[in-house]
């Protein structure tokens, strides 16, 4: 039975699966079919179709939906207030609401409702991808699925490092987050109460010092790298099994 421990956004959970042991490169490929499909299907028994794939894998691997569902909560909300925004700009269907200059429409609640499954699914899609595969693997999984593109003058390794370092940061900022939001609590500020006016001000009050904690974390490793002599565009070597006969043979 998958674990109820709690994940946290953009971390690898090691399971003894089989879905963990597939090459990286079909998990991002399968990724990206998955997300073109969600957005290609127009119908509600397409959607629910996916949604359960999602879930059969996720529990394939050994991962308990809630909590990497939990684990994406704070995107979540923000990816479903982006999607309800359509309901304000598609004037097309039956009036269902008119007050002032607000006018909601029908077909804009539909959409707006397809909309959000397919944000859902897509960040509970990315967020299952992370839990599955570590970030060294999806690291040289993209970095091998882009490589054609070298030929095109594109800095593959660079490309692959930077995203490798922000999945890195993923969890990085959300820990940061939560730091700065008992210290704004500890000052008085409520974040799940009082009018909508007071909770927004207490959620832009974070905005400053998750921004400024982001700069020194980014900072300190940038020295980081300077420390261990990184040079950018320099030709990277990988340990593997040849590799470690000829240094035990040398020994």
């Amino acid at each position: 039975m998958p674990s109820r421990k709690k994940i946290k956004a953009g971390t690898f959970v090691p399971r003894k699966s089989a879905i963990h042991k597939l090459d990286a490169r079909a998990k991002i490929l399968f990724f990206l079919l998955f997300v073109i499909v969600i957005f290609a299907v127009t119908n509600w028994i397409a959607l629910a179709a996916c949604a359960a794939l999602l879930i059969a894998l996720i529990l394939a691997a050994k991962i308990n939906v809630f909590s990497l569902v939990r684990s994406v909560l704070p995107l979540l909300i923000g990816f479903l207030i982006v999607a309800y925004l359509n309901v304000f700009f598609i004037q097309t269907g039956e009036p269902v609401f008119e007050w002032n200059f607000i006018h909601i429409y029908s077909d804009g609640i539909s959409r707006s409702n397809l909309y959000a499954v397919r944000l859902v699914l897509t960040l509970v899609a990315g967020a299952f991808l992370l839990a599955c595969t570590s970030q060294m693997q999806f690291t040289e999984g993209l970095g091998k699925l882009l490589a054609p593109l070298q030929k095109l003058g594109v800095p593959v390794q660079e490309l692959s490092f930077v995203l490798a370092l922000a999945l890195r940061f993923v969890p990085v900022l959300s820990a940061e987050v939560q730091q700065v939001m008992v210290a704004q609590r500890l000052r008085g500020a409520h974040f799940t109460r009082g009018n909508l006016r007071s909770r927004s001000q207490a959620i832009v009050s974070l905005v400053m010092p998750v921004t400024v904690g982001a700069i020194r974390k980014a900072e300190a490793l940038s020295f980081a790298l300077l420390s261990k002599n990184f040079v950018a565009g320099a030709p990277r070597t990988e340990w593997d099994y040849e590799g470690y006969l000829a240094r035990q043979k040398n020994l």
